[in-house]
Order: C-alpha cells, then structure tokens, then sequence
C-alpha cells in the first residue's frame, strides 16, 4: 500500500470529534466496579466542574470505537500540578484551569472564546502550551495566566488548515523539542484527502518538520524515540510504532489480534506504557479501558475495567500512578479526572 492510500486509511479508521463535552442529564455510573477492587481510585476534579472532553463515543461500521485522541489535560512532570479546560456556562467559552495536586486549590489560568483542546505542560513545569480554536498553539505562564508566547500559528511557518488540525502534543524532557500529529488537507473544495503526520518542533530554531505517518507521539525518557499509533494497513487495527526520528527509523512496536492500542503514554522512569482500547466486559457494552504493557512490549494487561470510558492516561512523576479521563461516577458525556494507584 502507498503513502497516499495508507493516510486514507487512517483517516478513516479515526474520525476526529473535537468538540466539548455535553451537559444533558444522565444516569451515574458508580467510582469503582468489581473487577477494580483492590486498587486505589482518587477524584482529581470536583464532581461539579464541566472538564472538557469527547463530545461522543460512536461505533464505526466496522464495529469500532472510535473518538477523539487530544490531550485534554496533562500532569506536570514534578507531579505538582495538573492542568485541563473547563467548558463556561456561557456558550463558547472554555478556561484553562491548574489544580494544585499537594492540596485543593485550583486556579483560572485563561478565559477563550471558543474551545480548547490539547494542554501540555512544558518540562520546567513553568508553563502550558494549549491548543485553541483559532489554531494556535501558545505559551500560557502557570503563576502569571498570561500568554507568553505563540509557538505555531494558523499564519506562521506551518499553516494550518482549520483549528482542528493539529493534536496530541508532546515535550522532550529536556524540552527542546515538541511532537504533535497534523491532519493533512490537499483536496479541492475543503474536503480532506490526506491523513495524519507526525511532526516535531524544533523550540530553539522554531521549525518544524515531518516525521511519520501517525497519531498520539509520546517520547520515552531518552528524548531520541517515541511511541506513535498507526493503522495495520490490511486491518486497520491500531498499532504502536516506535521511530527514532535522527535517522528515520521505524520498528512495529506492539500490535494485537483482539484489540487496538491508542493514545501510548511512556511512564518518567521509562519501564512500562499505558494505553487506551476498546473492550467488552460481561454484559456491558464496547467501550475504552486503560491498560499498561512493560517496556519492551511484553504483558500487556488491563488496569481499568469501569462501562464508563476511561481515556488519555498520563504517569504520575514517581511512575507508580495513572491519572486518567473518565466517565465514572458522572455518567456519559460528563468527564472528570481520575487517578488510579497501580499494583506493584
């Protein structure tokens, strides 16, 4: 298959969804489901915070889950804070929102007309890049709230088609570098005909460059490869690759015969990944679960087994944890943040 028929693939199998979450009324889910007893689960966010998530979660015909693959929060890498949007009452508004995690105070960083998407704390720990719906992608400082800085613009040296290009956003340890995955846009009358790439963003000379064909970079420690998902080109199941980008290096990393992985987050201390995937639990219907593999691939397991979905895990600063997105307790379509203690 070529380049060109493998970014249609992709595009197909992932549809991206990136609006906010929606407010209807629902039935709540409980915290905590038996196949989790045992393990530690903590609330984040407050129960009444509208935290910005997947509009929905659909079935494609194929029989998929299929949604969206932002980083609607990160956790800074000093495990201090933890930094998501909210939605406004007021239509069309979004804010930035930093929770101290040592206590309960959380602080409005920033007010948008429109919605935000992917947040990512820098390295330092001393600012957020986030993504807008203008499509920019800024320097927000954490004690100050204020803008500090455009790092890619809609104008800039990597133009963007609509605010809904560009995701997944990822700094190297020692932050000289950002990863994030661009939908492509080549056709005529607006109409997508590309895929998705992976790009990295030089931070000290502000260019960018394509990498691969993919989604969802996540770098290990060492800062010289990270982890992507792409599409089987016969299947089109999900599968991890990993790239060393220096010389264009691409291996199969972690691939499976009953599910997809997505959204590979590295652990700090580089010996094990979480993921994302779909499954199906006794009687209750398809939807995503956490899971974590060592990191070599090897053992791959659940951790969270909740009918709510569970999305976008990201490693505590120690490794021992993972803070996730999640459905539980406030039902479909309403999000809140999650951490769940692993076993040892």
């Amino acid at each position: 298959m070529n380049a060109h028929s493998l970014k249609n693939s992709f595009l197909l199998l992932f549809s991206i969804l990136v609006a906010g979450c929606a407010a209807s009324r629902v039935d709540r889910w409980p915290s905590v489901v038996p196949e989790e007893q045992g393990m530690t689960f903590t609330r984040i966010t407050d129960s009444t915070e509208r935290v910005y998530g997947p509009y929905d979660i659909v079935l494609s015909k194929e029989g998929r889950l299929v949604s969206t693959y932002r980083k609607w929060f990160d956790v800074s890498n000093d495990g201090l804070h933890v930094a998501y949007a909210l939605q406004h009452r007021t239509p069309g508004i979004a804010k930035v929102c930093i929770k101290n995690l040592t206590g309960d105070s959380s602080t409005s960083l920033r007010t948008y007309r429109g919605s935000l998407s992917d947040i990512s704390f820098l390295p330092d720990c001393k600012s957020v890049a986030v993504y807008d719906a203008y499509g920019d992608i800024k320097l927000i400082g954490v004690d100050t709230g204020l803008a500090i800085e455009r790092l890619v613009t809609r104008t800039g040296p990597l133009p963007i088609d609509s605010p809904s290009m560009i995701s997944g956003l990822e700094f190297s340890r020692d932050g000289n570098s950002m990863l994030f995955h661009k939908l492509q846009n080549t056709a005529a009358g607006g109409r997508a005909s590309g895929g998705y790439t992976i790009w990295k963003h030089d931070m000290r000379t502000r260019r960018s460059s394509e990498i691969t064909i993919g989604i969802s970079p996540s770098y290990f420690p060492d800062g010289r490869r990270f982890l992507f998902v792409r599409a089987d080109s016969v299947t089109s199941r999900a599968q991890l690759w990993m790239v060393y980008p220096e010389f264009r290096h691409e291996v199969l990393f972690a691939s499976s015969s009953e599910w997809g992985f997505l959204q590979p987050a590295v652990s700090p201390d580089g010996k094990r990944i979480a993921f994302v995937s779909g499954t199906r639990n006794k009687n209750m219907p398809l939807n995503f679960d956490i899971g974590v593999m060592n990191a070599d691939g090897s053992h791959a397991r659940w951790v969270t087994f909740h009918p709510g979905n569970d999305l976008c895990p990201r490693w505590s600063s120690d490794s021992k944890s993972i803070y996730f997105l999640s459905e539980r307790e406030t039902g479909k379509g309403r999000w809140g943040i999650w951490r769940v203690d692993l076993r040892e």
